[in-house]
């Protein structure tokens, strides 16, 4: 049922009904009707209904999705096309339902070709484990199955899935664990697959994994949540019936994601160098460094490089290394060496992410933070002035890592004030008055958070092929982003492009973010003095609005989470 309107609406009505009549011209105004939702032929026992993924609305309880992407304006009333692909994102749908339960999901499916490994159609999302509707065999016989994450790996049942032809699909699930793939109407695939008792499904997420980077590419529509099995003659009556013609309505989940292609100027002010142009020297284990892999860097106000490496600290003060390892530091030992990410506190503190928790560094005095960090394979730590810390991370988990998770960690009470799961790897996070900036590779972004709403909204996408970003509007965090890009003519694989929020705001970089191998987010120093973003496959630095490349060694590519 719709909510009445306010009177406060019908008093806006009718002034603008006077004002057309004093201009002395009679005009009907109102807004059009929208057309009534669309039902499916069986409503027994229906939990969720959402016609149109895109405008993300549940027809039964009201909730609203959301659109984790870009997406262009559609007419309202009219058939939306948009497909899920790496230009326009996913979707979040909110969901209550009880694994250990019995239920259904039914959605029309039209898969588009793509030559990528895999990817995720469907998946079901608690608090541990993913559940996974994922094509795992492209090519000519391309199968759409079930992949279970999560503390017991398993593959459950699959079939076979049609290109570029719409078919109903249904995915049951027993009260005993066992599940059913059903097509037009007849299983196909019967399996078991262990879902935990007492948990419950958080999302269910179309066209991706909740990480953000298995994207899917095709069509779906109609998608439905029952609280029992459904009977064969149930799924065939849904499937006689037809899709529902899913249109578009411009609810708020959608006007959140309206894009626009940016007018992205790229400069071909792209030089090669050789190495020997810059005036360096490198460093390496024999010189002191704990290893040769080195993860990040840190200047520290009083002029120290801090270097983080996977087995250990250094502390370069120009003339030599302090070494912090696990062999001499019991904390370090505890906690882990692998050092992913090093900042400074106001009070000189330097904070260390490490794949097993945090590292507080004081003059001598080293710290380990694992109690309250569920999400122990730290990514980023950005300290507050409070003490507290704006945290990114994965699980430690071997077999699932799950999606990467924001959270506000007070490390003396191991408590947290604030999360937010965050799609893909964030390698720039930035607390701003008015909340978060996070940059992220695989999928590359741009996003902001609120620190308050349930998830991160998606500000800029770049697809590879092009950038999208959020229409200039009220109260859109990006309306003042401005955009450059270099490129070497060359090979256009090679480029930097950089995002500014405002004249005074942070700034992110990405380097040959075309190359998911060799992406990084990276900074230059603010405005146009001289700096060097690093990549994968060496540096890039700035000077005069040129962009130098300077490759010392051959790519490698980056361990992903």
């Amino acid at each position: 049922m719709r909510p009445a309107a306010k009177p406060g609406n019908r008093r806006v009505t009718a002034s603008a009904l006077l004002l057309s009549l004093a201009w002395g011209g009679l005009w009907a105004w109102g807004a059009v009707p929208s057309p009534a939702p669309a039902r499916p032929a069986i409503t027994e026992g229906l939990l969720h209904y959402w016609p149109n993924l895109w405008d993300a609305h549940d027809e039964v309880t009201g909730r609203e999705g959301v659109v984790m992407g870009l997406l262009p304006p559609t007419t309202p009333g009219h058939p939306d096309d948009a497909r899920f692909d790496d230009e326009t994102g996913y979707v979040q749908l909110p969901v209550a339902i009880p694994t250990d339960g019995a239920w259904t999901i039914s959605c029309w499916m039209r898969a588009d070709y793509d030559a990528r490994w895999s990817g995720v159609a469907l998946a079901l999302i608690s608090g541990v484990d993913c559940w996974w509707l994922q094509h795992r065999d492209p090519g000519l016989r391309d199968e759409l199955g079930i992949v279970a994450h999560g503390a017991h790996p398993a593959t459950g049942p699959g079939l076979v899935l049609p290109f570029d032809t719409w078919v109903h699909l249904a995915l049951s699930k027993a009260a005993s664990g066992r599940v059913t793939l059903w097509r037009d109407g007849v299983a196909e695939a019967v399996g078991d697959l262990l879902f935990p008792a007492g948990a419950a499904l958080e999302w269910i997420v179309v066209g991706n994994d909740i990480k953000g980077d298995v994207q899917w590419t095709g069509h779906l529509q109609d998608l439905g949540v029952f609280d029992r099995v459904l009977a064969e003659a149930d799924l065939r009556a849904l499937r006689q019936a037809g899709r529902s013609g899913a249109v578009g309505q411009n609810r708020p989940p959608r006007q959140a994601a309206q894009q626009r292609t940016d007018a992205l100027a790229w400069s071909t002010d792209w030089r090669q160098r050789p190495v020997s142009e810059l005036s360096y020297r490198r460093y390496t284990a024999e010189d002191g460094l704990p290893a040769n892999n080195v993860a990040c860097l840190w200047q520290a106000r009083d002029g120290a490089l801090w270097v983080g490496t996977d087995a250990g600290l250094a502390r370069f003060d120009g003339r030599r290394f302090r070494v912090v390892t696990a062999d001499d530091t019991p904390e370090m030992a505890r906690v882990g060496s692998s050092i992913q990410s090093l900042a400074e506190a106001p009070d000189g503190t330097i904070w260390a992410g490490v794949y097993g928790g945090l590292l507080r560094i004081r003059g001598v005095e080293v710290t380990g933070f694992t109690e309250g960090l569920t999400e122990g394979y730290v990514l980023q730590a950005v300290p507050e002035a409070d003490g507290s810390l704006w945290v990114a991370g994965f699980r430690l988990d071997r077999y699932y890592r799950g999606p990467c998770r924001v959270r506000r960690f007070h490390p003396d009470t191991g408590q947290t004030t604030a999360s937010v799961v965050v799609p893909g790897h964030v390698r720039r996070l930035v607390p701003t008055p008015e909340g978060l900036w996070m940059a992220t590779e695989d999928p590359v972004q741009l996003l902001f958070w609120d620190r308050v709403s349930p998830t991160a909204t998606v500000v800029a996408r770049w697809s590879g092929t092009r950038l999208t970003a959020l229409r200039d509007r009220e109260p859109t965090p990006g309306r003042d982003l401005q955009w450059r890009g270099w490129r070497d003519p060359a090979n256009t694989t090679r480029c930097v492009v950089e995002a500014r929020v405002g004249p005074d705001g942070p700034s992110f970089h990405w380097v040959s973010p075309t190359h998911r191998q060799l992406t990084s987010v990276s900074r230059w120093p603010p405005r146009e003095s001289p700096g060097l973003a690093g990549s994968g496959a060496g540096a890039v630095s700035r000077r005069g609005g040129v962009a130098r490349e300077h490759r010392v060694s051959r790519p490698h590519p980056a361990i992903r989470a």
